[in-house]
């Protein structure tokens, strides 16, 4: 919990259930933000105390004494007798004079009135206070916002500093962008090229599949929203942040970009539909059904588009969203599918992937947080290789899935996912998820040779006359599959 606005959701109590306690974890074990967190409650319990709420009744009360005073008025007029403009109020007090002498003790009704109606300054004391307290809100919005902007320039100044800058051809000095940071930029500028592609794809036994690749990247290109975005298979508005990520990197993957290439539009619109999308916190879509996935998903598109182009526009929203994955990644290690949700190897391990392409674009956070997801897959991982999506030492029907994730997850850590590759297995009612995570865990391994048959198979067997393999998200993981060899860097 990094940013003034989480905290300030946490102490109105305004989160899910699920983050409300992860929440309550979190600040329970950190000083600084417990420190914050009971200043927040003092600044909003002073605004609830000094508030005023009526009773039911005060309205119809007051209305029922002008129209007392209307009558008064009316009376008066029919005597002809034209009385001076405080007249009515000498009445009344003549009336209450016994009253006045002896004056009662007032109730807590009207002990509130007095202070509420009381003269401050010219000016009811109500109205007074009210103003402070907007001016006082209004300051403290202003400082966590300056907050939440001080951070971001910090790390893009950091950024700056160990990175140099230079400026593309015939483009502006005052437009310059950030240098490709390197990395994963040699492979993943081969892409571009179809001499390089169709070699790798020799290579690696998958000659011949660019044309279904093509017909998949020209079928999303059809299905793209007019926002930019692209629709799930659940129909669930909030699945649309995934889905559109896998489309975009399906098309990144082949090397379209927004700048270059047939899909350029579909690429740019689907990049701006994304960060429209990311929420002050820098979460990529609603926070509702498995919002993390999603998340990496998204945030690992946006780093390979910035790996591709070097867009500086592009870099602040990636470091946004690299800063909310490491402050959601549960207390217990890895993150799960919601938030405060129990953490599982599958959507850790899509997490890492997309933190490995944020630390290879130069965002020094992404480090920690692959430190401690690898920690989180070493646990959950027995000595034979197999690792369990749950529950240490538990393994079932998800087993191959989760060996497959953590196993692509971890291909750039040392020399045992290559080694574990071997357990590797192709279901025959393997989804799109599971075949693009073992193409990617397998290649470049001794399993590749004997499990490539059985991966191309598996994907070219579900491709329809329309050049779909089902649904958006189907689709775009036989792509992602398929573009495996030159996808993958250091082969």
């Amino acid at each position: 919990m990094t940013h003034v606005d989480d905290l300030v959701a946490f102490v109105r109590e305004e989160l899910g259930a699920a983050e409300l306690a992860s929440a309550r974890e979190h600040v329970a074990a950190c000083a600084a933000c417990r420190q914050e967190a009971e200043a927040l409650r003092s600044v909003f319990g002073t605004l609830e105390t000094a508030s005023i709420e009526p009773s039911a009744g005060f309205a119809a009360r007051v209305a029922g004494e002008a129209a007392k005073l209307a009558k008064t008025r009316e009376a008066l007029r029919a005597t002809e007798v034209e009385p001076a403009s405080n007249f009515p109020w000498r009445v009344a007090s003549a009336a209450n004079a016994a009253k006045i002498a002896r004056p009662a003790r007032r109730g807590a009704w009207g002990r509130l009135a007095w202070i509420a109606t009381r003269p401050v300054f010219g000016y009811p004391a109500w109205s007074v206070s009210a103003a402070v307290h907007l001016i006082a809100c209004g300051v403290m919005a202003l400082v966590a916002v300056e907050r939440v902007e001080d951070r971001k320039q910090r790390e893009i100044a950091q950024f700056d500093a160990s990175h140099a800058v230079q400026l593309t051809p015939n483009r502006p000095a005052d437009r310059a962008v950030r240098r490709d940071p390197g990395g994963f930029a040699s492979p993943l500028s081969r892409r571009r090229s179809p001499e390089a592609r169709t070699a790798l794809l020799e290579r690696h036994g998958l000659a011949g599949t660019e044309p279904a690749v093509e017909g998949a990247l020209n079928w999303l290109a059809a299905e793209q929203q007019e926002d930019g975005s692209w629709n799930a298979e659940s129909g669930q508005a909030e699945a649309r942040t995934g889905a559109t990520g896998l489309a975009l990197l399906a098309f990144l993957g082949r090397g379209e970009t927004a700048k270059e290439g047939a899909h350029a539009e579909a690429v740019r619109q689907g990049l701006e539909w994304l960060k429209s999308r990311q929420t002050l916190i820098g979460r990529f879509g609603p926070d509702g059904g498995a919002s993390r996935p999603q998340h990496a998903i998204a945030t690992a598109a946006v780093a390979e588009a910035y790996l591709l182009t070097g867009d500086a526009e592009l870099y602040g929203a990636l470091v946004n969203a690299t800063e909310y994955i490491a402050a959601s990644r549960s207390p217990r290690g890895g993150w799960g599918t919601s938030f405060g949700g129990t953490p599982d190897t599958v959507t850790t391990s899509w997490t890492l992937l997309a933190l490995q392409l944020a630390r290879t674009a130069g965002i020094g956070s992404a480090g920690p947080s692959i430190d401690a997801g690898a920690t989180y897959l070493d646990a959950m991982t027995d000595e034979s290789g197999r690792t369990a999506l749950r529950i240490p030492g538990q393994f079932g029907a998800e087993t191959a899935l989760a060996t497959a994730a953590a196993l692509a997850a971890r291909r750039d850590a040392d020399a045992a996912p290559a080694a574990n590759a071997a357990l590797l297995r192709i279901p025959a009612d393997a989804d799109g998820a599971m075949v693009c995570l073992s193409a990617l865990a397998a290649i470049g391994t001794p399993a590749w040779p004997g499990l490539q048959p059985a991966l191309t198979a598996a994907v070219l067997r579900r491709r329809a006359a329309d050049g779909s393999f089902g649904s958006v998200e189907e689709t775009a993981l036989a792509a992602l599959t398929l573009e495996t060899p030159y996808r993958t860097p250091g082969l």
